[in-house]
């Protein structure tokens, strides 16, 4: 996938497991129905020597946290994790920056993946981090 023109969702053409369909991979959009501390992994894959991979997880349209890898090697790996603590009505996703690129395959080389760690209370004042 790319170089884009402009920055891009990432949209997955398998699912694995998606408990509750809070996922919607035609969008590649996670909408948090249940509020709690949630754990997300994403792992990509460039295949290319002239161009960098640069990937954001977004929530609600702000940055979260950032993959970048440069060009040089032709084939290259990047990941990382994050617990976020959610509400509901919360929206997370991907997205490939303008002038990136990104690669998968059957081999199935970039994965977005989260779960449920801890269901918020009803009285959610005893649990919140923030």
């Amino acid at each position: 996938m790319g170089p884009v023109g402009r920055n891009t969702v990432i949209r997955y053409q398998h699912v694995f497991v998606n408990v509750g369909d809070s996922f919607d991979h035609n969008t590649g959009l996670f909408n948090c129905i249940t509020p709690g501390i949630y754990s997300f992994m994403l792992n990509v894959q460039k295949r290319s020597s002239t161009h960098d991979t640069y990937i954001e997880l977004m929530k609600n349209g702000n940055v979260v946290l950032s993959i970048h890898d440069n060009e040089g090697d032709f084939l290259d790996t990047a990941g990382s994790s994050i617990l976020l603590d959610l509400e509901r009505g919360d929206r997370l996703w991907l997205q490939l920056g303008k002038g990136y690129v990104l690669y998968s395959s059957e081999g199935r080389y970039t994965t977005f993946s989260g779960f449920l760690v801890y269901e918020a209370p009803h009285d959610e004042t005893h649990y919140r981090f923030k």
